[in-house]
């Protein structure tokens, strides 16, 4: 009789967990259910307010018919642990042997005044902002991490790519600041963000203040927690997040789901979680895909086909769009209850990738696949670490080579399309993407019809 996995959730924890799973256990029956028939790769919607780069978005149903598992277009409500069951929305029981939660979490606005960056409900509000910024109706924006938010990293995009922006357009004397309760920007990735970091603020004029939160938005400022003030006459904070897990299942004060290493839900049999709903103290796309490789690995343990399934141990890696070259940033991590500590001597910072692909969503399965847009072979490549190279002087002597990549990568995807040889077309788009960080919309498009041509 065959095993049956039902994983609750389409986002990166989920595909992830999918995938992991085919590669691990090829066999088992495997039920996503999903309340939504598209995967938006949403960390890269921070760069469409610019017209940096687009979001990418996946069919779930062609992901599905790929990977030989069954879709339910519904959400879990509640879980029944005694009788192996879950209850969905739309009034159906689904029957499990194993249970995988990557439900996620939900958005809650942490700074009352402040305009909220949530993602792509939240694009035309930047466009609005910067707007008002180029046309003089602002001359001060702030943009601050609420202390409970865990993930700075789009933060920090926002303020860069504002910078970028106004310095492009010739825009003078307006003041961007960050502000955050970090001790030093991006201090999650250890000492290496902030020396790769203070060029590129240097060179769009960000300001960052360290180590306070804000308190409230009043009359153009932005008092902070010690009293002091900044001025801001537009405030853009990102939303802190809240755990909403199904009914049936653990979880703390702020409605997390407990999880040993391997992904288990404390007091439950054959339950796993992995990804934002989890109370891991760091909530990010690529850390909730390395969570369910080890839920995947855990469950093929059990089945006795993985000898020796690892546990989760976190190395969080970071594409941060600046609007030029991209910076990578990466670290291993030891969580704790409230908290990641860096391991010693685990911190890197590049211009070039430090993994490949160089995906925003850095899943050891999901990366490859979205990457290729093809139908993944079994025991085909993982996403794979790369050494940094050595430091250059600066981010900012990196520009013209990142600008002259990028333009003759788009060049030869032109050239390839133009003789029909679509799968180098594609190709180099996607080396234009690994130097960029990301596609614009006209490219996005078009990658999208290359591959439908091949």
């Amino acid at each position: 009789m065959s095993v049956h996995v039902v994983i609750a959730g389409g986002g990166f924890a989920g595909l992830e967990a999918v995938l992991a799973l085919r590669a691990l256990a090829p066999r088992v029956r495997i039920t996503l259910v999903t309340n939504t028939g598209v995967m938006l790769e949403r960390p890269t919607t921070v760069a469409e307010p610019f017209d940096r780069a687009v979001a990418p978005s996946h069919d779930v149903d062609a992901f599905a018919r790929d990977q030989r598992i069954e879709v339910a277009f519904d959400r879990v409500v509640a879980v029944d642990a005694d009788d192996h069951a879950v209850e969905l929305a739309g009034g159906r029981r689904l029957d499990y042997d194993r249970l995988v939660i990557a439900t996620g979490a939900q958005t809650v606005a942490a700074l009352p005044d402040a305009l909220q960056f949530r993602g792509p409900r939240d694009v035309e509000t930047m466009r609005a902002v910067l707007g008002d910024l180029r046309s003089g109706a602002a001359r001060s924006v702030a943009f601050v991490l609420p202390a409970a938010a865990t993930w700075s990293l789009p933060l920090y995009e926002l303020a860069l790519m504002t910078g970028a922006e106004l310095r492009a357009d010739g825009v003078e004397g307006v003041a961007v600041t960050l502000v955050t309760p970090e001790p030093a920007p991006l201090a999650i990735f250890g000492d290496a963000a902030p020396a790769a970091l203070r060029p590129v603020l240097d060179a769009r004029g960000v300001t960052v203040v360290t180590g306070v939160g804000a308190a409230r938005v009043q009359d153009g400022r932005l008092v902070l927690d010690d009293g002091r003030t900044v001025a801001a006459d537009r405030v853009v904070a990102l939303a802190a997040i809240v755990g909403r897990p199904p009914i049936g299942l653990p979880s703390d004060g702020a409605g997390f789901v407990p999880v040993d290493d391997h992904g288990r839900v404390a007091g439950l049999t054959d339950v796993f979680a992995a990804g934002d709903v989890t109370d891991g103290p760091v909530k990010q796309g690529g850390l909730a895909t390395q969570q369910a490789d080890a839920v995947a690995e855990a469950i093929a343990g059990e089945l006795g086909l993985v000898a020796s399934p690892r546990p989760y141990r976190p190395v969080i890696r970071g594409l941060l769009l600046v609007g030029g070259a991209p910076v990578y940033l990466r670290a291993d991590l030891r969580e704790g209850e409230t908290a990641a500590e860096l391991l010693p001597g685990a911190s890197a910072a590049s211009s070039s990738a430090l993994w490949w692909p160089p995906a925003k969503v850095a899943g050891r399965y999901l990366a490859p696949y979205l990457a290729t847009a093809r139908p993944s072979v079994l025991g085909e490549s993982e996403l794979a670490d790369r050494p940094a190279p050595p430091a250059r002087s600066s981010a900012a002597a990196a520009a013209p080579d990142h600008d002259e990549a990028v333009a003759l990568a788009l060049e030869l995807a032109e050239a390839d399309a133009r003789i029909g040889d679509y799968d180098a077309a594609v190709r180099a788009l996607d080396a234009a993407r690994s130097v960029a960080g990301g596609l614009t919309p006209e490219y996005e498009r078009k990658r999208d019809r290359w591959l439908q041509s091949r």
